[in-house]
């Protein structure tokens, strides 16, 4: 490995990120370089932090989860010496990043060696680790890529498209490639059966894996041709953005003005001279979208028409490009002519509105005099998915249910003043958290469960987007199911639970009653609360969203159940289960606080 390897090293990734368009690997450089910002262009500065602190693109650019992948791949070792029974197996993360390189040499040159895990090359400056790379017949090799995925994913394609164009530059022969993933059918019965839940898919460019990878497949031989130049400009990229240095000047690629802004990203412009309508890969809006249509189009976000809820992006595009850039922007007579639904005419309205709010009051007033009946149960649960089963009952990417929330309100007139106030004549908070004193905790779970949605009698159970709910429910169901007859009285409770359940978005999004300007076209409780209560906030909290919350359990979880850490931090997991704690009591009083601001907004006091 030369120097220049070791000042600047493409990934995987990088390279991924500079095929669907070379500003999105651009932004993916200062996820990890928020003390920079200082030194970039205004703009520049205050746009990307407006992405990563109001977008959060360090979700956007998360697809498979590392953790959950750093687990699935463990399980996959053992399943590939299964496989290949007495073959011989090493792996290269067991050595120094300094000696990967020629132990991975060694280990193909070595006859007695079959497998190789994390088998790691170089070529000029990029880097690719192979999760497993078997030897096949005449020296030929076989390459699986692991995917925590439940479908062998296309666009995964390119993880091994990447890792395939490497050794065959470096003059490796490759037999076949396989994507590996899980068996969402397979479900966990006494013993984890290896065998039955990890499924080699065939090789990418298999015409049987269907249209998308025959696109795949005719875009190799450019990808391959191309390598060098595209690792070139990933290194300009990189370099450019290390240096801090006249960033937006220092190459065409950020000099140049993007008078058309075009439909979808700018994914394999490069190499068919033209943009396909969306792309089937990668999605068909970048998750830099936003940061370029201002940048290149001076056009903000906010209030665009690009902002419009449940509209195609073809027609948001049709709009953009006859001139529209805001809703402010369409006359009424354009709604009909662009045949607008309900949701973005209402929206319209809102934004054309001295207030900013779309409200019809009447309407409104009757629904809620008509759906929320004393005692109102505030439901939030919080779950998280492993891709390896690890309770019985359970497949891959199961949600497991380890936390809930619940704010009652007992009667009406009440204030929320008091964001820490647990309880009071008008508001009741109830909540459950797993402990860990168990492995599984579900029947622990579902008995308080059922207490708490009935302690104060039957009323209606109000959830923020209800089919997550329903959903949890239908687990616990489904869980209870393996033994009826004996969970006979649970099943029943829980299912009358489910008939309860009532949801609060439907008020914006499907009885049309409300809209606002600030819900920038979304009716995400991310943008509703902000928008209805500025002074709610999740800021100063060690947990402020649910991915946090689901990362924070899956951690400790996995900690002590999955590999059973001898030295599993006790202290550690009671301070974290206190801030998931105050995380998910804050979603259901901000159900609370919604409900509150609509009965204010009709003068409803009943």
């Amino acid at each position: 490995m030369n120097s220049k390897i070791k000042t600047t090293i493409i990934t995987k990734s990088d390279f991924l990120n500079y095929i669907k368009c070379h500003r999105r690997c651009f932004l993916f450089f200062t996820k990890g370089q928020k003390s920079n910002y200082q030194n970039l262009p205004n703009q520049d500065a205050e746009l990307i932090t407006k992405l990563i602190d109001e977008q959060n693109i360090d979700e956007l650019f998360v697809d498979e989860n590392e953790n959950e992948g750093v687990m699935v791949g463990k399980y996959a070792h053992n399943y590939f010496r299964d496989v290949y029974q007495n073959t011989k197996s090493i792996n290269i993360d067991d050595y120094s990043n300094e000696l990967k390189e020629s132990k991975t040499l060694m280990a193909i040159n070595d006859p007695e060696i079959g497998i190789i895990f994390e088998a790691t090359f170089y070529y000029n400056n990029a880097i690719c680790k192979i999760d497993a790379l078997v030897k096949a017949e005449n020296g030929q090799l076989l390459i699986y890529e692991v995917k925590a995925s439940s479908k062998p994913k296309t666009k995964y394609a390119y993880d091994v498209l990447y890792q395939k164009i490497i050794l065959q530059k470096l003059g490796h022969q490759i037999a076949q490639c396989y994507l590996v993933h899980l068996n969402k059918n397979y479900i966990l019965k006494d013993k984890l059966e290896l065998s039955e839940l990890f499924v080699p898919a065939i090789k990418y460019y298999d015409n049987e894996t269907g249209k998308n990878a025959e696109e795949i497949a005719n875009y190799e031989g450019h990808l391959f041709n191309d390598f060098e130049v595209i690792i070139d400009e990933i290194i300009k990229i990189k370099n450019q953005w290390n240096q801090i240095e006249n960033v937006d000047n220092s190459s065409e690629i950020y000099s140049e003005k993007n008078t058309e802004l075009k439909q979808g990203c700018e994914i394999f412009s490069y190499y068919n001279g033209g943009v396909r309508n969306g792309c089937s890969l990668f999605g068909a809006k970048c998750e830099a979208f936003n940061y370029c249509l201002k940048k290149y189009n001076d056009v903000d976000f906010l209030n665009s028409v690009f902002s419009f809820n449940g509209l195609k992006f073809p027609k948001k595009m049709y709009m953009y490009s006859t001139g529209y850039k805001y809703v402010t922007d369409l006359s009424d007579y354009k709604l009909i002519e662009f045949e607008l639904n309900d949701n973005a005419k209402n929206y319209w309205e809102a934004c054309h509105s001295p207030n900013g709010i779309f409200v019809k009051k009447e309407e409104l007033k009757h629904y809620l005099s008509t759906n929320y009946i004393y005692p109102i149960y505030m439901l939030d649960f919080e779950g998280v998915m492993f891709g390896i089963p690890i309770l019985k009952g359970t497949s891959s990417f199961n949600t497991l249910t380890f936390q809930y929330s619940i704010h009652i309100i007992i009667k009406p007139d009440n204030t929320y003043q008091s964001y820490d106030e647990r309880r009071d004549s008008d508001l009741i908070h109830c909540e459950y958290i797993a402990d860990l004193s168990k492995e599984d905790f579900r029947i622990e779970l579902i008995d308080k469960l059922i207490f708490d949605l009935n302690r104060e009698g039957h009323g209606p159970i109000v959830a923020f987007f209800k089919a997550y709910e329903e959903a949890r429910i239908n687990d616990l169901i489904k869980y209870l199911e393996l033994d009826k007859n004996k969970n006979r009285e649970q099943i029943d409770a829980l299912r009358s639970i489910k008939s309860r359940i009532i949801d609060l978005q439907d008020i914006f999004k499907k009885e049309k009653l409300f809209d606002c300007k600030l819900f920038n076209g979304s009716y995400s409780i991310k943008k509703v609360l902000p928008a209805l209560d500025p002074k709610f906030s999740y800021k100063g909290l060690e947990i402020q969203n649910g991915l946090a919350a689901t990362e924070a359990f899956r951690y400790y979880y996995t900690e002590k159940f999955f590999l059973k850490n001898p030295s599993f931090k006790e202290e550690e997991w009671k301070k974290t289960q206190k801030n998931l704690l105050k995380y998910c009591y804050l979603d259901t009083l901000a159900m609370v606080v919604i409900y509150e601001k609509m009965k204010k907004i009709v003068n409803l006091n009943t």
